[in-house]
């Protein structure tokens, strides 16, 4: 099944879902920002025996904070949620013998609605091909670049081992032209297609530390850069945090 509702921190499962609804709506004009309470279902559910436990307690239907994890299509995780204190607020048998739970629960961040067709896409293949990230407007990029930063955060998901100082990363700047394509090309260039390395300037000093792929100083073969010179006014903000731990920028 695409989707596994577990313990936060990797915990042990509750259910394992074929489908996930209303996780990635577009937020409501009330709903504050960027988090707080959102209705979601989990369709086709097979529950643990934990989760049927909770379930059958008489008027309770709080459940432990959770994650909802993303799935392969040959069950290997690779995205994770944090959702917090969620409540069932129903639940209803399928035909097919599995069960539909509607859940309200926590979100420190709602999660991007253009990162929905991303997940949709790294479910069938992943990694995804190189440049994916640039195949559709700002909304495609900004889910992306959720994407590629969920992905490098979820429990259960490999640790990225940094390679040694020195080196040269090749960025696909003729793609460039906004913020958030600047840090997925960026990201792609270090670890590859789907590839994380910062989706802001303090997330990138992070990177920089150590533990995301690539240890400074390096050297990053920025090709078409007059494209991201051009598209991009606040470039050098952007590289700000890797020229000042002695990255080179080399412009093709």
């Amino acid at each position: 099944m695409s989707f596994l509702l577990r313990h936060e921190a990797a915990g042990p499962p509750l259910a394992h879902a074929r489908e996930l609804t209303g996780f990635f709506s577009t937020p409501e004009e009330e709903e504050p920002e960027p988090g707080g309470w959102r209705p979601f279902q989990l369709l086709g559910c097979v529950l643990e025996p934990e989760l049927i436990r909770l379930l059958d307690r008489p008027r309770r239907r709080e459940l432990p904070d959770v994650e909802v994890v993303i799935r392969t299509d040959d069950g290997q995780p690779i995205g994770a949620y944090y959702v917090g204190g969620p409540t069932v607020l129903a639940q209803h048998p399928a035909a097919d013998g599995t069960l539909d739970l509607l859940l309200n629960g926590f979100f420190f961040r709602y999660p991007h609605p253009a990162a929905e067709a991303v997940w949709a896409a790294w479910r069938r293949a992943f990694p995804p091909a190189p440049g994916g990230w640039a195949t559709d407007g700002p909304a495609h990029r900004a889910g992306w670049l959720e994407a590629a930063r969920i992905h490098a955060s979820t429990p259960g998901v490999p640790p990225l081992d940094d390679q040694p100082p020195g080196r040269d990363y090749q960025v696909a700047g003729g793609s460039v032209t906004d913020r958030a394509a600047f840090y997925c090309a960026l990201g792609e260039a270090i670890n590859g297609p789907g590839g994380y390395f910062g989706a802001g300037s303090d997330a990138l000093r992070d990177c920089l530390a150590g533990g995301f792929g690539a240890r400074p100083p390096f050297r990053l073969v920025w090709h078409d850069y007059d494209v991201t010179r051009r598209s991009v006014p606040d470039l050098d903000r952007l590289l700000e945090p890797l020229l000042a731990v002695g990255v080179e920028i080399e412009p093709r």
